[in-house]
Formats: structure tokens, C-alpha cells, sequence
């Protein structure tokens, strides 16, 4: 017997005819079937309803403004026909941007129970191509079908979830729910701190046995990049957009009075029908009258709140853009640069570039500075760009090895640290985080983390004929700090002498021997000056310069 009945309920469904309850908006006419609500401010108030989604974009924001615009809906309960303006639940908002009816599609089996162990049965909306029944245009609808698939995806994008784009927030990353990993997995955002935030791909953290990604980059540095590209393939569309913008405010305005006045229009219709209530009742019936004008008297009070509402709508700004006005804002977009640093804001600018951005995907090279961006327009062009990201180390600068090998090259040619930082800054080295000129802690810093520099300063490797200053002015017969003073005046040859590590010096036979003849001619206070055979240096190709 169940099977029978399902299978009546079935068929009914097939021909459009089994209809159980129609939302706002709709009423049913004398075949039992839905049509448009007979009072065409309701019709109005339906269609500005999902113009106002298309602008949105979620629902939650769409129930936000209806509850702040005070902007009502038309209910009408079972068996009623009066209509109760009133402003929607949020549960509602999403349920009416669900409903298939709206867009005059017939739909029967559009959700689906299932129950979790131990929790309480709950439904789940399904997929246009899987309801058991969907008959389109078979009712007159307020949207096209288009237009309701269209929605449908886009509150599906606006689900919490890591492979949903999600709705455009408040939040400073720009790049949220539309930013890829070379790997193919949506990056996430960690906010560090209010004007701090990167975005990182966390796959190894969900993946068993998958090696990290190690691909991060801040938010601010990828954003900006991104942003300057959006903002130049907006540069030709300047004039369009101005006048488009212009446009759209233009008719903001009129929907906002045209909600207004019909709001009055309902008022008067309110105290017209309590006026005449009251008046055709018999004076004798002393409380029935004294409920009617009570209603009298609050309808009356809600007409005056009408008009006030209106005038002050009005006062503020008129239904249409004045020149002036019209003249200030095409000047406005005229500068997008300015337009989008003071007056958008981060949800503005995040459904700007999604109106212009697809997708973005990030590669790094092996944790270097170097990165791969690659924008997917709307449209599907698809176009490449290297950046420099910022870092953390000067490991993974780039030009690591060039600075460490320039900057070893002028410590060990007798510059002191401070020297060494200007001449680095000079030829266009920076610091990795901050892109800062280097100093002189910075530089002893970056050397001695360098295992191999670090060696070459305190602890070279002896060649042949090489000397470390100490052992060389013991076997000369002279103090170190002599052996270092002739290196300075150019009486002997260095291979390296940094300031405050070890020197090496460079002395084959007959420099040794030179060297002490030069040492017993220096012996005793007031010695006369060598000859110039005994300070001058043998030949040295390694000598430093």
C-alpha cells in the first residue's frame, strides 16, 4: 500500500500538479496551481530581492541589508489573504534562493534524509540533476533558469570549505579561496598579526607520507603584485566603468525610494481599511469599537512613520544622480589607483578580482626568493609572471652565493665590517625580510653563519707556501703585530688579512730569507730605512688586492 501511494504521489509530481506549500511570492489560482502574488508590490519587492543577490553575492550579506533597510517581504499565511510585510529570517533568505519555483521550475524530491549514528535526521539539498522530478518553465517564474543555476553555484562557492572558494570577507588577504600551490592544493591564510598575514599550503599536514610543499608567501607582496596587474587590464574599460558605476548608484537610489513609497502606499491602504472598519460598526458594541480604533489610531501612527521615512530618504538624496554628482564619480574612477586605496573596501576589492580573476597559482623554487605566478583571467586567459617573494633567510636569496663570495672577497682584502656593508649596499645587495640596507653586525652575522666562509676567516686551509701571521713572525724572529705593520706598508704579501681574524701570508724560500735579513736591519730603536731590494716582495700571483 505505501509502494501505491508513493507511486500516485509520483505521477501527480511528473505532470507539475502535487504542490504542498508556495513560498513568498506566490499564490495559488483557481486550477490549484502557483502564480505570480496579485499585488505587483510584492512582485516588485521579489524581483529587487534577487537583484539585490546579484549584487551581494551571499546570502548572509543580503539578509544583513534586508535587516537593515528594513526591507520587507510579502507573507501570506495558510488560508489568508491578507498580505504581512515583514523582513525575512536569514533561514529564509537562503531557502527562497533555493526554491527551483522562483525561476518556474516545477521540482519534486530536491532534498534528501539521511541520519549520522546517534544524531537526529536532517535533510540535504541535492543537485538540479538528481531531483526525481524537474520540469522547467512550466510555471511563470520571477528569474530565468540561468539565472537560478547560476545562484546555486554561487552559494555552493560561498561554502566554508577547502574546495570551495567561499564568500569575500573582511579580511586583508585579497587572495583568499581564488590562490593555488604549484601542487594543485587551495592555499590557506594565517592572519599573524593585524597588518601581518601569509598564505601557505598546509597539503603535507593532511596528506600521510607527502613532503611539504614549503611554499609561503606573504599576503601583502603577492596581493599588491596582483592587484597592479588587475588594476592595469582595467585601465582601458576606465570610461565604462565610471558610467556603469554612475548607473548602477542611479538605480540603487530609485529601488530605495520605490521600497519607500510602497511602503507609504501600504500604510494608507492600512488606515483606509481601519477607517472603514470603525465606521461600520455599531456604536452601541462599545469594545469591538474601542479594538478598531486602536487599530485605527496604530495604523494611522505607522502612515505618519511612512512619510517620515520617505521624506528623510529623500532629504538625504533623490531618487536621481545629479551632474555634479554624476561628474564626481566618473572623476573618481578616472583614478583607480586612488579608488581602490582610500574608498574600496577589502570585500569590494576581493569581488572586484574575482569579477577579473579566476584562479591564481603560486610556485617556488626550491624555498628561493624566485616564484612563479600564474593568473587564469575570466575568459581563460591565462598569462606567467616571475616575482621575487620576500624571505625570512639569506639562505634563500637568490644571489646568496654571489654575496657571500663578494662579501668574503672584501673582508679578506683588510675591510672592516661597517666597510664591507656599504660597499654590499652600494652594488645593490639587500637584506632578505625587510629588503634593508646591510651594516656591520648584519655582515659578520651572514659570514659566520656560512660554514665555509666562517672557516676561511678564523681556520684556512694552509697551500704551499702559505703561513698563518703567527707562525711566520715566530720563524722571522719579529712580534706579529711587526709582521702585520709590514703587510700594511707593502713590505710583505697577504693572501688574507681580515680585521680581527687569522691573516695568511705568503713566503716561499727566498722570501723567508728576505724576510729575516729584513728583520735583523730592524733591530733597535732609530734603524735606518731597508733598501728598497729588502722591501720590495717577491712576485705572488695569490696576493690579494
Amino acid at each position: 500500500m505505501k509502494v501505491g501511494l508513493e507511486r500516485g504521489r509520483l505521477n501527480k509530481a511528473q505532470r507539475g500538479e502535487l504542490i504542498h506549500h508556495l513560498p513568498v511570492g506566490f499564490v495559488k489560482g483557481s486550477s490549484g496551481l502557483p502564480q505570480f502574488d496579485p499585488d505587483e508590490s510584492a512582485q516588485q519587492a521579489i524581483r529587487d530581492f534577487f537583484e539585490l543577490f546579484d549584487r551581494l553575492g551571499s546570502s548572509h550579506s543580503l539578509f544583513r541589508h534586508c535587516a537593515t533597510h528594513q526591507t520587507c517581504l510579502p507573507f501570506r499565511d495558510i488560508n489568508d489573504s491578507e498580505i504581512h510585510w515583514r523582513v525575512p529570517s536569514k533561514t529564509y533568505v537562503y531557502e527562497i534562493l533555493k526554491h527551483p519555483l522562483y525561476s518556474g521550475t516545477y521540482a519534486y524530491g530536491k532534498r534528501k534524509n539521511y541520519r549520522k549514528p546517534g544524531k537526529a535526521t536532517q535533510k540535504k539539498h541535492l543537485l538540479p540533476d538528481q531531483w526525481k522530478v524537474k520540469i522547467i518553465d512550466k510555471f511563470p517564474g520571477y528569474i530565468s533558469w540561468g539565472q537560478y543555476l547560476s545562484n546555486q553555484a554561487r552559494l555552493r562557492e560561498n561554502n566554508n570549505r577547502p574546495d570551495r572558494t567561499g564568500p569575500a570577507r573582511s579580511g586583508n588577504a585579497l587572495l583568499g579561496g581564488v590562490l593555488f600551490c604549484g601542487c594543485g592544493r587551495r592555499m590557506s591564510v594565517a592572519y599573524n598579526s593585524a597588518n601581518s598575514s601569509s598564505y601557505y599550503c598546509n597539503r603535507h599536514s593532511t596528506l600521510a607520507e607527502t613532503r611539504s610543499c614549503e611554499c609561503t608567501i606573504t599576503c601583502q607582496s603577492l596581493d599588491a603584485f596582483v592587484t597592479t596587474k588587475t588594476l592595469q587590464a582595467l585601465e582601458p574599460a576606465q570610461v565604462e566603468l565610471s558610467l556603469r558605476v554612475a548607473d548602477d548608484e542611479s538605480m540603487r537610489r530609485q529601488q530605495l525610494q520605490k521600497q519607500f513609497e510602497y511602503r507609504l502606499e501600504r500604510s494608507k491602504y492600512d488606515v483606509d481599511i481601519a477607517s472603514r472598519r470603525y465606521r461600520s460598526v455599531d456604536p452601541a458594541n462599545r469594545h469591538v469599537a474601542s479594538t478598531l480604533e486602536s487599530q485605527w489610531e496604530a495604523a494611522l501612527k505607522e502612515q505618519e512613520v511612512a512619510k517620515q521615512e520617505l521624506a528623510t530618504m529623500k532629504s538625504n538624496s533623490s531618487a536621481t544622480i545629479s551632474q555634479p554628482e554624476r561628474n564626481q564619480m566618473i572623476a573618481m574612477c578616472s583614478e583607480l589607483n586612488e579608488l581602490w586605496k582610500c574608498e574600496a573596501t577589502n570585500i569590494e576589492r576581493k569581488q572586484i578580482l574575482r569579477l577579473m580573476v579566476e584562479r591564481v597559482t603560486v610556485s617556488v623554487q626550491d624555498r628561493s626568493q624566485s616564484a612563479t605566478v600564474i593568473v587564469r583571467w575570466s575568459g581563460g586567459y591565462e598569462s606567467c609572471h616571475a616575482i621575487a617573494r620576500p624571505i625570512q633567510t639569506y639562505v634563500q636569496l637568490s644571489n646568496y652565493q654571489e654575496l657571500i663570495d663578494r662579501a668574503l672577497k672584501l673582508t679578506l682584502s683588510g675591510m672592516r665590517s661597517p666597510q664591507v656593508a656599504s660597499t654590499l649596499t652600494q652594488e645593490g645587495f639587500k637584506t632578505p625580510r625587510n629588503q634593508e640596507p646591510f651594516s656591520g653586525s648584519t655582515v659578520t652575522k651572514v659570514l659566520n653563519d656560512n660554514a665555509l666562509a666562517h672557516q676561511q676567516l678564523v681556520a684556512p686551509e694552509l697551500l704551499e707556501n702559505h703561513w698563518h701571521a703567527s707562525t711566520l713572525a715566530d720563524r722571522v724572529g719579529v712580534p706579529e703585530k711587526v709582521l702585520k705593520h709590514w703587510v700594511s706598508k707593502g713590505w710583505a704579501s697577504a693572501i688574507q688579512r681580515p680585521f680581527g681574524r687569522a691573516w695568511v701570508i705568503w713566503a716561499n724560500e727566498a722570501e723567508l730569507k728576505r724576510l729575516e735579513t729584513l728583520a735583523k736591519s730592524q733591530t733597535g730603536q732609530g734603524s735606518p730605512l731597508p733598501s728598497k731590494e729588502l722591501r720590495t716582495p717577491q712576485p705572488n700571483n695569490r696576493e690579494i688586492k
